[in-house]
């Protein structure tokens, strides 16, 4: 993703933090961060633009040392026995997956939080519970687990969030890094983010505007 950014935008200059959902939205609401890309169930927060960037499905993990070939095996049991691993509960693969589990009539509360998604697929590698987890190869790889679809659960969309077109000025004419606020703008840089936010018909703001899009389109 990074890698695909630097070509669309070579002038970006990066700053990455990492953190949780709750974390990164508190962060970009004070102006911590100018933007963040992050799971979003719902819509954006107010007075944040957002643009969806991929789709991506839920998968449960269990040990291929368990007899289970489906998760319809697991929903036999309306309460089921199997320890459940995942992100804390006000985490977005959490939220949506406990949702699926409502609207089947399933009671399957998590017993295992985990501090990091990676963690999930080797806790279930090592014969601790049911992860819950995305479809990305990097995170189910393990010749130790095996994959269960979930038909049927909402997928988890990832978007990159910002605020106005403030933050993105300065970016975008190669003032400022994207995801910190080490350096106070100058008066003169602030005066002209205000200036682009405000002129959004100007052909220059919607010049910047344009690629900006096309830098996040980058990453889909």
């Amino acid at each position: 993703m990074l890698e695909r950014l630097r070509h669309h935008a070579p002038w970006v200059q990066l700053g990455l933090r990492s953190g949780f959902d709750t974390d990164l939205a508190g962060w970009l609401r004070e102006g911590e961060v100018d933007m963040m890309i992050t799971p979003l169930h719902g819509g954006p927060p107010a007075q944040t633009q957002s643009l969806s960037l991929v789709r991506l499905p839920l998968v449960l993990l269990v040990p291929k040392s368990w007899r289970i070939r489906s998760a319809e095996e697991i929903w036999a049991h309306r309460r089921p026995e199997q320890t459940l691993i995942g992100m804390p509960a006000h985490e977005s693969v959490t939220i949506l997956f406990q949702r699926g589990l409502r609207k089947r009539g399933i009671d399957w509360p998590l017993a295992i939080e985990a501090s990091s998604i990676d963690l999930i697929t080797q806790y279930v590698a090592d014969g601790r519970g049911a992860g819950v987890t995305l479809m990305l190869q990097e995170l189910v790889r393990n010749p130790r687990v095996r994959v269960l679809p979930l038909d049927g659960f909402e997928r988890m969309e990832v978007a990159a969030l910002w605020r106005g077109f403030v933050a993105a000025a300065g970016v975008l004419e190669g003032k400022r890094p994207l995801c910190t606020r080490d350096v106070a703008p100058s008066s003169a840089e602030f005066n002209r983010a205000q200036s682009l936010n405000r002129c959004t018909r100007s052909r220059e703001a919607r010049e910047s505007r344009r690629s900006f899009l096309r830098a996040l389109r980058g990453f889909a």
